[in-house]
């Protein structure tokens, strides 16, 4: 993750790039990710499930980027399976 924000590079210009604070994120425990459900032989999603799991993924996006975090490598093995 990256903050939005200005920062300055080593010419005193702005950069967008730079970030000195830190991030911790802590997530609880699931059993699964959803890459791991949809590499399962003879998986298919429902209709109602990609609704629910592109809601959640839009939903945490918008927040980050409400919050003017950056994130750069959403990939399925990082969206856990709550149901």
């Amino acid at each position: 993750m990256f903050t939005l924000g200005p920062g300055r590079d080593e010419q005193g210009r702005p950069d967008g790039n730079k970030y000195n604070g830190s991030i911790y994120m802590v997530f609880e425990y699931m059993d699964h990710d959803l890459k791991g459900l949809s590499d399962r032989p003879g998986m298919l999603f429902t209709i109602p499930q990609i609704k629910c799991y592109m809601k959640q993924l839009l939903t945490g996006l918008h927040y980050c980027h409400a919050n003017q975090q950056l994130h750069r490598d959403i990939k399925g093995y990082y969206q856990a399976d709550t149901h």
